[in-house]
Order: C-alpha cells, then sequence, then structure tokens
C-alpha cells in the first residue's frame, strides 16, 4: 500500500507511478470507502490546475484521461445532473442506449431532413415527406405526444404529406382504419371530384368536370392559355404569374382598349374560375382580377383596386357598372365567377375555402373565354397572381348542416334519370318541386302515403298547375273523397262561396251556388268552361229536364229558367211557396212533367 503525495508549492506538477495503487485521504481511509462525520474536507480532492490519468500531459481539459471511463456499478450513476448538466457531448462514430447500438453519420444532415435508422443501427440523413420530392419516408419510432403521435407544422411548396406514385398507397387498411379525419377540404378519386364543407357548413360532394390547376410554377406560361397585351406584361416565374403595366393600359370604350389580358376558352357549360391574388401595386386608378370573355367589347370583370373589390361590365363597347362591391383590401385575396344557367355569380375569399358571394347578374353575352387581366388610366400597375382553376361541367349535391340533401343549384338537376330511375322514393315531409317522375306500373302502389287521408299533393295557395297521367283516367287510377265528387280531373273556380248542388246532362254541367246558377261546357273534362249564368236568390239543388232547369230557391220558391240557349239562361216563373218553410229540395218525374 502506498501513498502519493506531492511536495509544498508542486501542485502543478505531474504525479507519476509505474504500479497500482490505492489513494487515501489524510486520514488513512481509502478515497471514497468511508466519510468523516468530524472532517468533511478529508473527503474533498481539490486540484489547482489539470488532472491527467494514464497521461502525463493533460494539457486539454481539467480531467484528461487516456483509456476508457466507467462506473464501478451498472445503471447506478449518472453523469451530471438535472440542475447541474453537461452543455455539450461530442462523440464520433458508436454509442448505445439501452444496450442499443447506433453508428452515427459522419456528415450534417442538410434542411428539413432527419436520422434515418436502417434497423441494423446505421444512422443516415433522410428527406422530410414533402420537402424537396414528393415521397414518403420511413419514420421507424416517432415517440407519443399528449394527443398526436405524428404532427407537421407548416407547409411546403410541394404539399405536406404526399405519396411518391399517385393512386399507390393507402393511408389505413380494410383492417385498420383511422377513427376521425378532419381536414377543411377533402378531394377523394380524381381531380375532379371533391369532397368538401362550405361556408354554410353545408356537405358538398362537388364534380369539378374538367378542372384545370395552373399554380404558376414552370417558369413559363402554359400552352393553353392566349395572350393579348396591346400594353404591358404577364410574366410566369418563382411561382406566380405577374401582370404589369407601366403607364396607360386602359378597358373602357373605343380606343381605350389596350388592356393585358391573358385567357382559356369555355366549353359553353356552367363553370368555376377561381384565382388567388398574392399582391397587389396600383392606385385608385388601377384594377387587376378575373373576367368572363367574349371579345375586346364584350367583357365581364371581377376586378381589384387600391382597397376593395368590384364588378364592371364592357357590353357591345358601353361601359356599365351593376353596382357590386365588397369593402375587402386584404391580400392574398380569392376571387371567383360562377356561371349557373344564364346567371353570374361573384364571390370572394380570405381563405380559399369560405366563399362570400358579393352579387349576380344575368349574363348580357354568353362568353366564351375565362382568364385574367389588369388595367389602369392612370398610373403603374403590378398584380401577382399565386393560382388560377377552371371548372367546367359541374355538378353538385349537398348534405346540408341539418341533414338535408339538397341540389347543388336551384332546378338544375335531377334525381336519377329516364332509363336509369330509382325504384321507390320514401319521405315523411313536405316536397316541393314542379315534376315527379315515378317508373313502373301505373297503379296507386307506385306512389302511396305513409296514412290514409291524411297528406296532400300541393296546397291552398300553393297548387300544381297541371296533373299528367298515362293510361285510362278513372275512378280506379284519381279518386277523391270528402267531396260529393268522384274522378275529379278538372278544376273551376267558381267562387269563394261553396256549390250546393250540380247536375250533368251530355255535354253540360248545371250548378247551383246560392246566389248564382251556372252552365259549364265539360265536353273536355279536363278544362271546364262557363259558357252561362243567372242570378237566383238562395239555390240549393237543381234539376233538368228539356230546356228547362228547375231551382229549389229556398225562399223564393221554386224557380223555372229557360237553358234552350245555355250561353243565356233566362228566367220563366217561379211558384209561391211559404217564407216560413221555404224549397230546399227538388225531385222531378217525367209523370208530373
Amino acid at each position: 500500500m502506498s501513498y502519493l503525495t506531492a511536495g509544498t508549492g508542486s501542485a502543478d506538477s505531474a504525479i507519476t507511478w509505474t504500479m497500482p495503487f490505492t489513494w487515501f485521504n489524510s486520514g488513512g481511509t481509502a478515497w471514497g470507502t468511508t466519510y468523516s462525520a468530524t472532517d468533511p474536507g478529508a473527503n474533498n480532492m481539490i486540484i489547482e490546475g489539470n488532472v491527467g490519468i494514464g497521461t502525463t500531459n493533460p494539457s486539454s481539459f481539467r480531467l484528461q484521461v487516456a483509456g476508457n471511463v466507467g462506473p464501478n456499478t451498472n445503471n447506478l450513476y449518472d453523469l451530471g445532473s438535472p440542475a447541474l448538466s453537461w452543455r455539450n457531448i461530442y462523440v464520433s462514430g458508436t454509442t448505445a442506449f439501452n444496450n442499443v447500438v447506433y453508428n452515427w453519420s459522419a456528415v450534417q444532415g442538410g434542411t428539413n431532413t432527419y436520422l434515418k435508422n436502417d434497423g441494423s443501427g446505421n444512422l443516415t440523413w433522410a428527406t422530410v415527406a414533402g420537402a424537396s420530392t414528393p415521397s414518403w419516408q420511413e419514420v421507424t419510432d416517432v415517440g407519443a405526444t399528449t394527443t398526436h403521435w405524428v404532427w407537421f407544422a407548416g407547409a411546403t411548396s410541394s404539399g405536406d404529406l404526399r405519396p411518391s406514385t399517385t393512386l399507390m398507397y393507402d393511408l389505413g387498411t380494410s383492417a385498420y382504419r383511422w377513427d376521425d379525419v378532419w381536414g377543411q377540404v377533402f378531394h377523394v378519386g380524381s381531380s375532379t371530384w371533391d369532397l368538401y364543407q362550405d361556408g354554410n357548413q353545408d356537405f358538398v360532394i362537388d364534380n369539378r368536370g374538367l378542372a384545370n390547376l395552373d399554380n404558376f410554377n414552370n417558369n413559363s406560361i402554359e400552352t393553353y392559355w392566349t395572350t393579348s397585351t396591346p400594353v404591358g406584361t404577364f410574366t410566369e416565374s418563382g411561382e406566380h404569374l405577374t401582370v404589369a403595366c407601366a403607364g396607360v393600359c386602359d378597358w373602357y370604350t373605343g380606343a381605350n382598349e389596350s388592356a393585358p389580358i391573358i385567357y382559356q376558352d369555355l366549353g359553353g357549360g356552367d363553370f368555376i374560375a377561381t384565382v388567388k391574388m398574392d399582391s397587389y401595386s396600383g392606385a385608385a386608378t388601377t384594377n387587376a382580377g378575373i373576367i368572363a370573355y367574349l371579345d375586346r367589347n364584350n367583357s365581364i370583370m371581377w376586378i381589384r383596386d387600391n382597397d376593395s373589390l368590384g364588378v364592371w361590365e364592357l357590353v357591345s363597347d358601353a361601359a356599365v357598372s351593376p353596382g357590386i362591391s365588397a369593402a375587402v383590401s386584404n391580400l392574398p385575396v380569392w376571387l371567383r365567377i360562377r356561371r349557373v344557367g344564364t346567371r353570374i355569380y361573384f364571390d370572394y375569399s380570405l381563405d380559399g375555402f369560405s366563399f362570400i358571394t358579393s352579387g349576380s347578374i344575368v349574363q348580357p353575352f354568353t362568353p366564351t373565354k375565362v382568364g385574367l387581366m389588369g388595367k389602369s388610366w392612370g398610373g403603374a400597375l403590378t398584380a401577382t397572381f399565386d393560382s388560377f382553376e377552371l371548372n367546367e361541367n359541374i355538378a353538385q349535391v349537398r348534405i346540408s348542416n341539418t341533414g338535408t340533401l339538397l341540389s347543388g343549384h336551384h332546378n338544375g338537376q335531377d334525381i336519377g334519370s329516364f332509363g336509369n330511375s330509382w325504384k321507390n322514393s320514401y319521405a315523411s315531409g313536405t316536397y316541393y318541386g314542379g315534376y315527379l317522375n315515378i317508373t313502373g306500373t301505373s297503379t296507386l302502389a307506385d306512389l302511396t302515403p305513409q296514412a290514409h287521408n291524411l297528406y296532400s299533393i300541393g296546397e291552398n295557395g300553393n297548387a300544381f298547375k297541371n296533373f299528367y297521367a298515362s293510361g285510362t283516367v278513372d275512378t280506379a287510377h284519381l279518386v277523391t273523397e270528402g267531396t260529393r265528387v268522384r274522378g275529379q280531373i278538372g278544376i273551376f273556380n267558381t267562387s269563394s262561396t261553396v256549390p250546393r248542388d250540380g247536375v250533368v246532362v251530355g255535354n253540360k254541367l248545371y250548378m247551383v251556388n246560392g246566389t248564382v246558377f251556372n252552365i259549364f261546357d265539360v265536353s273536355n273534362p279536363l278544362k271546364p268552361a262557363l259558357i252561362g249564368s243567372a242570378t237566383t236568390s238562395d239555390g240549393y239543388q237543381v234539376a233538368v229536364q228539356g230546356n228547362y232547369a228547375y231551382i229549389a230557391d229556398n225562399a223564393a220558391g221554386l224557380r223555372i229558367f229557360n237553358i234552350s240557349n245555355p250561353y243565356s239562361p233566362t228566367y220563366v216563373t217561379s211558384s209561391d211557396i211559404s217564407a216560413t218553410s221555404g224549397c230546399g229540395d227538388i225531385e222531378l218525374s217525367l209523370i208530373h212533367i
């Protein structure tokens, strides 16, 4: 057993030895095995300068070791503590955590990269999904957060998360499905179909038709655009399309039609055209935006100036303002023109998803092109566009936020079609519409109410105009109950009073209606026509024999009219019946006439 000592004034001197030793404290106890309660300082070693273990030249660090350093007991001691931690740890080559060995990369990774394990502990740098190339990347251990396993912050120009090959990989499987999927817009299938929730919180299944989306990221204008720039320019670079005009490039009337425009041809049906404007530099005398276009003399513009949005028309070379505007100066802003039938709608959005309709007009001409434009009648203009999307031949099905199934736009879509119709249709609410086509056997079983004599087809004040049926129209096909008339197929509004009695002779209907005696021509039962009338006092019943009509006219007694000319019935005579009993019923017999 040896003691190592250093003389006075030699604390910076190297201490060397050539055999194993145990370092004892001043009390004679081996270092670290016992502690003195009366002299804690006996357990401390104070060093002035560097200490070298296994080296005689500890010039780089306070403690410099030539050899392996390890704890005396496995998994017992710490390197630093939560309160006193090491600032940096430098490692080259291999490290092991929890007995798992990792071989580190010898180079630094680039932007948006992560360390990828090949399964054998070899770590290499890999690219984050969506950062530079559209490919999925393998993540072997992402840990857990409070509520999510993996999340993405921010976005890249090519998308946050994309497969390397289109229509090849799945998100989940038939056996392992996600519980909830949250998003603003869902695109399902090919580029022509979208599923999304609009600003009214309606769920929309949208056939975008032949969608044409240009993100302006090719540094050159695509060939499907046509450019017309008498003055000014359109240039594509830096993922933007820029319209610029240094001076006057107006689009008004006559010779003032030099504005730069760029457009695509339309197919002729309904369409939606949407542009995202990223920046705008100009005065109140400048505009830029989206156009529906026929020629230089006929255009419809949905445009922005320095502080608002507005609609401007040029019709047969005459400027027209329909008075549609929006006090919006935000950027970016999305401008959208929609054609539904013959109507043009003007929408805008501040997020690209929720659109607000500022107004609409009946198109003054049929646009054949749609695109972008800029114009100035004084001052410089520069505007940049981030994207343009054109959708044609559009169809929608909507499920409202109350669960109601809606058409994409009013009076524009059918439920089924001829040759491809639904077998049955069930409803337990109010039915609105002008058409209801039912195929199959024409029997009462095809269209049946839920309960007998409870529901109506149409209502008072909101009735259908015509009913059409194929086959024989008789009481087996159309029956009305609650009145004395069955087999009703034609209607004539007699007045606000209720008819009391009627009789049909030949193709004529004779009816008493209180104070009126009416004669109708019913040769066409679908369209009964009033041809003659006469005044009665309080008629209750009518009977007809030959050229005479006999009316039980209450207190006025029995009144007789000559109906040989049904267009002008004339009063003949009446009987004298006491006013206290009156005449309320009549029956004719050939024996008495």
